[in-house]
């Protein structure tokens, strides 16, 4: 796995960690599943080059 590939792979676990275990409102439980499948995507393309 490249470097940028696993930044983006820590940057999505921290998310779904901090979705699973936070306390959220709706709108930052949202924010934060957004920017998860974000973090999700950046990990899938970089793990393709």
């Amino acid at each position: 796995m490249n470097k940028k590939a696993e930044l983006a792979k820590q940057q999505y676990d921290k998310y779904n960690e901090e979705i699973a275990y936070g306390r959220h409102d709706k709108e930052t439980l949202e924010n934060l599943m957004k920017l998860r499948s974000e973090a999700w995507e950046q990990y899938e393309i970089l793990w393709e080059d």
